[in-house]
């Protein structure tokens, strides 16, 4: 009755190490693969989420670099419309919109940086209004 009671332990404890051992590769190869795809489900049009957020990153200034609070890499891109962007360049015509924010330390006073891309051109088309 002691063996088995041993070999239930050692059963139990392989099985659990084994899961964990598992699980660890799993989110191991999923920071090895951290590039993110949004797919639009109506049209099927899919954006990579890193390079929009490159995008904005690089249009940020210094000055305005230094009050965002979470890591840029990991900013909320959202897919939008023309429609929804307060400042826009003029002759926009774009139908892939996605807006990619970065939260700031100033969020409360002026609200967060929020910049739109032309995800077919991948130029920025407009930026929101800070107050």
């Amino acid at each position: 009755m002691k063996n088995f009671y041993w070999i239930k332990h050692v059963i139990v404890i392989t099985s659990l190490t084994a899961a964990l051992l598992s699980g660890c590769g799993m989110s191991q190869n999923n920071e090895n693969n951290s590039s993110t795809q949004a797919v639009d489900a109506q049209s099927g049009f899919s954006v990579n989420e890193d390079e929009m957020r490159q995008i904005a990153w690089d249009s940020v200034s210094e000055v305005a670099r230094k009050t965002v609070i979470t890591d840029w890499q990991h900013a909320l891109v959202e897919e939008s419309t023309l429609e929804q962007i307060p400042l826009k360049i003029s002759g926009i015509n774009s139908k892939h919109v996605y807006k990619v924010i970065f939260e700031t330390t100033q969020d409360l006073l002026l609200g967060s940086i929020g910049i739109y891309i032309d995800a077919d051109t991948k130029k920025i088309i407009g930026h929101d209004a800070r107050k």
